[in-house]
């Protein structure tokens, strides 16, 4: 394999990583605010629709609970 290829797989499986850590973490979430505010660009870096959904959870304050909150921007 040439390094084109290594760095190639190693950005596929770096990606793949973040994704699944972060989705975690968002489940695992007791406060939806702190998880928006740590982990803002992250997400906006790989779905900009779902930063301006939490975005607009947040500010519209009508979810107050994870699991409502992963139902309505359609994650599980």
């Amino acid at each position: 394999m040439n390094n084109k290829t290594i760095n190639s797989n190693y950005n596929i499986r770096d990606e793949f990583l973040t994704k699944i850590f972060a989705i975690n973490n968002l489940k695992c979430s007791e406060n939806i605010l702190k998880y928006h505010n740590e982990n803002y660009m992250l997400v906006k870096s790989y779905n900009e629709k779902a930063v301006k959904d939490l975005d607009y959870i947040i500010k519209s304050n009508k979810i107050k609970f994870v699991k409502e909150i992963l139902i309505s921007i359609r994650m599980i």
